[in-house]
């Protein structure tokens, strides 16, 4: 059985909090000497997707939090940030026309260009989401 290391944390919805999240990627990483663009890639890809939320979802209206959930495998690293948004429909995310550049939409494409395995798992009754993140740790 593989060896797997967890870490789970509760993160208040504001942007004050992304540096924590980005340090805690660093402090479960560093453990493991992860080359630093691998590590780079990892923190951008976990800060949109957690900025997302904080931008488009009404966590930080009622005052709630969101859960960010680390797996440090062997050879890879799994993260699964948890909340809820009734609006948000995973399916109807496309690929941004790059020629057609405005403010803001590159989110889930440069989470999806940085990470291995990225996957939307949405509960349509409560409007859990559950977004998986998967980077492999060798080249």
């Amino acid at each position: 059985m593989e060896n797997v290391q967890k870490v789970v944390i509760d993160v208040p919805c504001g942007a004050e909090y992304l540096k924590m999240i980005r340090d805690i990627i660093s402090g479960i990483l560093t453990k493991v000497n992860v080359d630093g663009e691998i590590l780079s890639q990892i923190q951008v890809a976990v800060t949109e997707s957690c900025s997302n939320i904080i931008k488009h979802t009404d966590v930080e209206k009622v005052n709630q939090s969101y859960n960010v959930e680390f797996y440090l495998f062997e050879k890879k690293f799994r993260i699964m940030v948890n909340y809820i948004d009734m609006k948000f429909y995973p399916d109807c995310i496309g690929v941004p026309k790059l020629f057609e550049l405005k403010e803001g939409g590159l989110g889930v494409f440069i989470i999806k260009s940085y990470m291995d395995k990225v996957e939307y798992i949405k509960d349509e009754d409560s409007g859990e989401i559950c977004v998986i993140m998967e980077k492999e740790l060798t080249q």
